[in-house]
């Protein structure tokens, strides 16, 4: 039977190291597959259509090649549930595909692609706009847009310098409220982050508990006024001993409000995502990807 793959490609994801490793994976696939369709993106929503073509095709796989933005943008144009998604990481943080256990190694996503199991991940919606792993409101999505406006190309970890201290020194927290499934669970100045994973950026593990296909979204809450407790927050998110702490909420449930006096920015898998107030819910149906574990 011919084997079919649809690939996405992200030309300006990741370093020229990283780049250089997933062109090789892809002759590689192209040397061992006998239907090989691929799409390079060339603004926003390229991603989406190619991976409506490939559902529409019942390709055996689609393969992603760039950062967790170009994930999510596929993710959200897959129309059906038997084509899975191979993350090939190239973007600078790669949260989905760090926590499947993914990286760029031409033996392993070939492994993976030709025999590796299936890990289905509910779809978050916020206002309408879908996610995958996170949606924050305070502090790291001010970080975002500081970020964004300031944003050329590829990004690295030294990008991320001057909009965390950046936002640390200006800006403020607001004052927040916040319901799970209709009950009011926090009032007052703050930092929320939600999703469906452990892992958040730079391999912090804010949500903990979270599992990624438990039909239930996790809420972390954290209660600060001033500067140094935001950064108290985040070393003991760095220690992973948050939980439990003094000041930090933590709430499972399927629907999230967040409500604030003034407009807060507000983030969806890196990305700014607008502001305050949001809705949060998950999708009807889930996205499969592909991973070693």
């Amino acid at each position: 039977m011919q084997k079919r793959v649809h690939v996405v490609v992200n030309p300006i994801s990741g370093r020229r190291r990283s780049r250089a490793g997933a062109r090789a994976f892809l002759k590689r696939v192209d040397q061992s597959y006998s239907a090989v369709t691929t799409t390079e993106t060339k603004g926003s929503g390229d991603a989406a259509l190619a991976a409506a073509a490939a559902c529409s095709e019942e390709a055996d796989a689609l393969i992603v090649v760039g950062g967790d933005g170009t994930v999510r943008e596929a993710a959200s144009g897959m129309t059906g549930k038997g084509v899975p998604i191979l993350i090939v990481p190239c973007g600078t943080e790669n949260v989905v595909a760090k926590y499947l256990g993914l990286r760029i190694d031409g033996d392993l996503l070939l492994r993976v692609l030709t025999e590796g199991n299936r890990l289905e991940f509910d779809f978050g919606v916020c206002n309408h706009r879908k996610f995958l792993f996170v949606c924050g409101v305070g502090y790291d999505a001010e970080v975002v847009r500081v970020l964004a406006a300031k944003r050329t190309g590829h990004i690295s970890y030294f990008t991320y310098v001057t909009p965390l201290l950046k936002s640390l020194i200006y800006y403020r927290p607001p004052r927040l409220r916040v319901k799970v499934d209709g009950r009011a669970v926090f009032e007052g100045m703050g930092q929320v982050i939600l999703g469906n994973i452990s892992r958040y950026a730079f391999g912090m593990k804010i949500l903990s508990r979270a599992q990624p296909n438990d039909g239930l979204l996790d809420v972390c809450i954290f209660e600060y006024k001033r500067r140094i407790r935001l950064l108290w927050h985040a070393i003991r998110v760095v220690a992973n001993r948050h939980l439990p702490s003094k000041g930090v909420h933590y709430h499972q449930g399927r629907r999230i409000r967040v409500e604030c006096d003034e407009s807060a920015p507000v983030e969806l898998d890196g990305d700014v995502a607008g502001t305050t107030p949001i809705d949060i819910g998950l999708d009807t149906r889930r996205i499969a990807f592909l991973t070693p574990i």
